[in-house]
């Protein structure tokens, strides 16, 4: 996410992740909210020149499984919190949204004594298979 300003005085930018449940009725409930507190303009360490900074903004919850099974979708909702209308604009670049942790566990073969290391990696390969193949 980026923070753009057109001139000095323009306000810095917030957002708001809302994610919901789709019931089949088309109801919608807020599982989860999120708030990037505020985000400075790409301009703020040097008035007449853009700075281009972007920002990374990640968070997890979890959806109880129980409540899980009543949603047929869900919905990603953003909105932008500034207080007002001078500036604030935001950019938003590659959303990427994950069902599901996959634990993994790495164990070292052998001690590291050369610029090779061999790792065993541990996962749940049917788990693996069903995130890679199973999408829509």
């Amino acid at each position: 996410m980026k923070s753009g300003a057109w001139q000095a005085d323009s306000q810095d930018a917030g957002i708001t992740f809302s994610f919901k449940g789709v019931k089949s009725d088309g109801s919608e409930v807020y599982i989860h909210r999120h708030s990037s507190g505020q985000i400075r303009r790409s301009d703020y360490n040097n008035l007449t020149e853009s700075t281009n900074d972007w920002f990374q903004i990640y968070f997890q919850f979890i959806i109880p499984s129980q409540e899980e099974e009543q949603y047929e979708n869900y919905l990603l909702q953003v909105e932008n919190n500034c207080s007002g209308t001078n500036g604030s604009d935001i950019y938003l670049d590659d959303i990427c949204i994950y069902i599901d942790e996959l634990n993994v566990t790495a164990k070292q073969k052998n001690a590291t004594c050369g610029e090779k290391i061999d790792v065993i990696l541990e996962m749940d390969l049917e788990k693996l298979k069903k995130k890679i193949f199973d999408r829509e």
